[in-house]
C-alpha cells in the first residue's frame, strides 16, 4: 500500500526526523500497519513491511496490545518492550507513542530508545543478587546484617539462626550483644558507632545459644561503602569454632598433662622445674625436688590386672595433689614415677614435712571395687640450691636419694645430703 504525502500527517515528512539518531515509526490506527520508518529505525529493528501490521515487531505481541490501552490514557512516556532486532537478536526499547488526528484518520507516533545495555546490566545484577542471596541461604556459615543507625541485625542467613537455635523472628531487631555470652570479651562490634573506629573487626566471641549451652565464634565483620566514603551497610560472618576449640584444648592437654591421673606429664614438669630454677636465680627462692617412686606396683600389676593398677594410680595422683599447696606441682613421669615441686622450702626440716604430708595422704587404704590396697612409696628429696642449680643435678640427686629411701626399708624419704 503507497501513501501520498498528503495522506500523511505533516510530521511524517519533516526532514528533521530522517537526521534523528532514535527510531521514529509511524503507524496508522486502529490497523496498527507501519506506514513510515525513519533511517535509524531500519537500521536497529527489523521492521515489517510498509502497509503490514506492526505487532509483528514486538517479541510478545502481548506488549503491542498493552500500548494501545495505554494509549486510551493519553500519550505514553516509557513503555518498555523487547522488539526484533535488525540482525536477527532481539532488542530492549523505551518507547514513547503519541496519537494524532488528520480528518478522520488517526494516526501513531512511535519514538523508541535502546535500552538493551541497561537491561543488560540490571539483569546481571539481579542474577548477582539472587546468587548472593542463594550463597547466604545455603552456606554454613553465620550471616549478619545490621541497619547503619541503630546497629541492630536486619537480616540474617538460615545458618545463623541454626547456629544459635532460634528463629530468625528472634534474631531480627535484636543486637549482637543479645546474643553474647557473660564472660564474653568486649568487642567493638556493639558499639553502633563501630565503623569510624575501624572498618573490619576480626577474632573471637563468645555466645550463648537459645538452649543456653555456650558457642565459641569467629567473626568477621566489615563496612560498605558508596563512591562518596559513605556507609550503606554493615555486616558480619560468623564461624562456629566451638569443636575446633575443644579440639585445640584437648591437644594442648594431652601435650602438657598425664591422661591417666591428669596430672602434669614430663613435659609440663620440666617448665615447672625451668620456672622454679628462674626464682632461684633471679629472686634466691629456693625449692625442693621430691622424687617418688611406688613400692612392689609391679606385684599389683601382675596378680591384679593392669585396669585395677591404673586405678591405684589415678586415685595415688589424686591424693598426693591434695596433699599439697596450690603453689607446688605434682606430676606423673610415666608408669609408677610421680615428681613433686615443692616452692619455697628454705630449710631440711620445711622439705622433710613436706615429704611426711604425702606419706600421710598414702596412710589409708585404697578400695578398688573388692580389693583393698595399701599404697607404699618411697621419696628422693633434693634441694636447690644446696644441692645444686641446675635441672639435671638436682633430678639426678632426687632419684639418688629415692633409692636410698628404697634401700632404708621403702615408704619412708631420704634426702639427698644424707
Amino acid at each position: 500500500m503507497t501513501h501520498s504525502h498528503a495522506d500523511l500527517p505533516v510530521d511524517a515528512h519533516d526532514g528533521l526526523l530522517i537526521h534523528l539518531p532514535t527510531p521514529v515509526l509511524l503507524v496508522r490506527l486502529p490497523e496498527g500497519l507501519l506506514l513510515q520508518a525513519n533511517p535509524a529505525a531500519h537500521e536497529q529493528l527489523q521492521l515489517p513491511a510498509g502497509g503490514q501490521p506492526l505487532d509483528s515487531l514486538f517479541l510478545h505481541s502481548t506488549d503491542w496490545r498493552e500500548l494501545q490501552l495505554r494509549l486510551k490514557q493519553g500519550p505514553v512516556r516509557q513503555f518498555e518492550a523487547r522488539l526484533q532486532g535488525a540482525h536477527g537478536r532481539p532488542v530492549w526499547m523505551l518507547l514513547s507513542a503519541r496519537e494524532q488526528w488528520q480528518g478522520d484518520q488517526r494516526y501513531l507516533w512511535l519514538s523508541l530508545h535502546d535500552v538493551s545495555e541497561r537491561r543488560k546490566r540490571e539483569f546481571q545484577l539481579q542474577a548477582n543478587e539472587a546468587l548472593h542471596q542463594q550463597i547466604l541461604t545455603t552456606c554454613g556459615e553465620g550471616y549478619l546484617q545490621f541497619d547503619v543507625a541503630t546497629n541492630r541485625i536486619v537480616d540474617a542467613n538460615p545458618a545463623f539462626c541454626q547456629l544459635l537455635g532460634c528463629s530468625t523472628e528472634q534474631v531480627l531487631g535484636a543486637t549482637l550483644a543479645d546474643f553474647l555470652a557473660p564472660d564474653c570479651p568486649p568487642t567493638p562490634l556493639t558499639d553502633r558507632h563501630w565503623p569510624e573506629q575501624q572498618e573490619t573487626v576480626r577474632g573471637e566471641l563468645s555466645m550463648l545459644r537459645a538452649d543456653r549451652i555456650p558457642l565459641t565464634v569467629q567473626v568477621q565483620a566489615n563496612v560498605l561503602r558508596d563512591e562518596r566514603g559513605q556507609e550503606v551497610t554493615r555486616f558480619a560472618l560468623l564461624t562456629d569454632m566451638t569443636e575446633r576449640k575443644k579440639n585445640e584444648e584437648r591437644m594442648i592437654y594431652l601435650a602438657f598433662y598425664d591422661p591417666l591421673t591428669a596430672l602434669p606429664n614430663r613435659l609440663l614438669f620440666h617448665e615447672r622445674l625451668q620456672q622454679a630454677l628462674f626464682l632461684l636465680n633471679r629472686q634466691g627462692q629456693p625449692f625442693a625436688l621430691l622424687f617418688l617412686d611406688l613400692d612392689n606396683f609391679k606385684q599389683v600389676n601382675d596378680t591384679l590386672g593392669h585396669d585395677v593398677g591404673d586405678e591405684l594410680l589415678r586415685e595415688i595422683g589424686r591424693r598426693l595433689f591434695q596433699a599439697v599447696r596450690e603453689s607446688d606441682t605434682v606430676a606423673r613421669l610415666g608408669g609408677d614415677e610421680f615428681v613433686v615441686l615443692l616452692q619455697g622450702v628454705r630449710s631440711e626440716l620445711a622439705a622433710a614435712t613436706g615429704a611426711e604430708k604425702l606419706l600421710s595422704a598414702l596412710a589409708d587404704p585404697i578400695q578398688i571395687g573388692e580389693h583393698s590396697l595399701q599404697a607404699s612409696v618411697s621419696i628422693g628429696i633434693a634441694r636447690a640450691p644446696e644441692d645444686g642449680n641446675d635441672a639435671s643435678t638436682i633430678r639426678k640427686k632426687a632419684d639418688l636419694a629415692m633409692y636410698a629411701a628404697k634401700a632404708a626399708g621403702k615408704h619412708t624419704y631420704r634426702f639427698a645430703s644424707e
